[in-house]
């Protein structure tokens, strides 16, 4: 039930450089890494083309492993709408960054396997049973401490693992905190969901209207969407 927000070319850029691990023309390179920085970002006003980013191509391997860290492989990076803002702080040639879901491919670390499906924790929040993550850059393989990393509980439940990018992750977290934590909602009340379109309001419409029987008036940017709205079972959009 969450929306995909991403501009169709963030979405080539991940699809062709950040997930394709393709050699760079060394034998003797392990893992030959492709990573997208920030060129040039444009005006605000301006929409990003392929012009505002860089590809670096280098090469990393298990042996530049130190202490307790960790190699991994990028298999999905979340692409939101404000990351376009974001990317504008940064200084030209700053590596792209954003949420990310990994897999580990090399360890010294005797707290994670080869094969462990990680994200990068910004906190614990073990008790919500939810997965927050923090950025990282977006790189086809990149070396993180293991005290930074949380393991994805896979055992169990059939959730696909991007999930853990958007109602499992930081968008689910928010919009639970937002609704429960801080709305306070009893059940059966009325509830209204500004911007209810994007990846947050989508979340809480739902989590209105199935968990707590409320009666969910979403407003939205275009009829596309408010079909949208009503179709995951909102009242009036």
């Amino acid at each position: 039930g969450n929306q995909n927000m991403s501009t169709s070319l963030f979405s080539t850029l991940l699809l062709s450089v950040c997930l394709i691990a393709t050699s760079i023309g060394d034998e003797q390179c392990q893992f030959p890494r492709k990573s997208i920085l920030i060129k040039q970002a444009p005006p605000r006003s301006t929409s990003y083309s392929r012009e505002n980013f860089a590809i670096e191509e280098s090469c990393i391997s298990a042996s530049q492993l130190q202490g307790d860290e960790v190699l991994l492989k990028a298999l999905y990076i979340s692409v939101d709408p404000y990351l376009g803002n974001v990317f504008r702080q940064f200084p030209p040639g700053y590596s792209a960054s954003s949420l990310q879901i990994s897999q580990v491919m090399a360890t010294k670390s005797a707290n994670f396997n080869v094969g462990d499906i990680v994200t990068v924790a910004l906190h614990d929040l073990d008790r919500y049973d939810a997965v927050v993550t923090a950025h990282s850059e977006w790189s086809t393989y990149f070396i993180r401490s293991a005290d930074s990393l949380f393991r994805l509980a896979r055992s169990g439940n059939d959730i696909p693992i991007e999930y853990y990018l958007s109602t499992m992750g930081v968008t689910g977290a928010t919009a639970y905190y937002g609704l429960i934590d801080i709305g306070k909602i009893r059940k059966g009340e009325n509830v209204l969901v500004s911007g209810a379109a994007g990846a947050t309001g989508s979340v809480v419409g739902q989590i209105a209207k199935n968990v707590y029987g409320a009666y969910v008036v979403g407003t939205a940017g275009s009829d596309e969407k408010v079909k949208w709205l009503k179709d995951l079972g909102f009242d009036h959009a």
